[in-house]
């Protein structure tokens, strides 16, 4: 029986978030909502040879936000033997449906104590 550490480490910079609160930089629509990001994975075994099943992968990705929904492409990286050998690719569509129908998803018999999140 063997006992593997699971890590992992995300590096993003938000360009929304440079937009709106350090400096405009002046970009065109899709690219002033876009957040680029590096994801890193790895697992190490922890009893007996640590180098034995160790993989590490990377997954560079970039994330479009809207008002409604977010959209995010990114690839799947093995940085070393022991993760694999084939490269991927994933996307994600997340909605936001509390944004979508606000009345159906923000409604709470604590009206007056939570209220809804309408803008």
């Amino acid at each position: 029986m063997s006992t593997a550490l699971q890590y992992g480490l995300i590096v993003e910079y938000s360009i929304l978030y440079l937009q709106s609160f350090v400096k405009d930089m002046r970009l065109v629509w899709p690219l002033s909502r876009v957040v680029p990001m590096v994801e890193f994975t790895g697992s190490a075994n922890i009893n007996g040879n640590p180098l034995a099943h160790s993989g590490i992968t990377a997954y560079p990705e970039a994330t479009w936000a809207g008002r409604f929904y977010q959209v995010s492409v990114e690839a799947i990286v093995p940085l070393n033997q022991n993760a694999g050998h084939d490269v991927g690719v994933q996307g994600l569509i997340h909605l936001y449906l509390d944004d979508m129908f606000p009345d159906t998803y923000t409604w709470t018999p604590f009206y007056g104590v939570l209220g809804g999140t309408k803008r």
